[in-house]
């Protein structure tokens, strides 16, 4: 999992701080209110890094989840990267009307 947080929108945030507490929580007590995401997932082939880290060959599929979210004035807050070993894992989502 790769995230980027965005400086301007979250400000400064430490190793120590990410590990003893939640993403959001921090988010929130910097006065930021995380209200949307989006989210794309994609069918993809493992390259060189992701066939090592999964022990499985270059070309094996993996499914790759793009997220960004934005706070609730709209402002883009964080951008995230998940990638995961197609072979052995699943996706399911819900969409509520409201």
């Amino acid at each position: 999992m790769r995230n980027w947080i965005l400086v301007d929108a979250a400000g400064e945030l430490t190793v120590a701080e990410l590990e003893a507490d939640g993403l959001y929580r921090l988010l929130r007590a910097r006065g930021v209110w995380p209200h949307c995401v989006t989210r794309k997932v994609s069918a993809r082939v493992a390259d060189a890094d992701q066939a090592a880290r999964f022990d499985m060959a270059v070309g094996d599929p993996v499914l790759a989840l793009e997220s960004r979210m934005q706070d609730t004035t709209g402002r883009p807050v964080e951008v995230s990267e998940q990638i995961y070993d197609g072979r052995s894992y699943s996706i399911e989502m819900s969409i509520v009307e409201t």
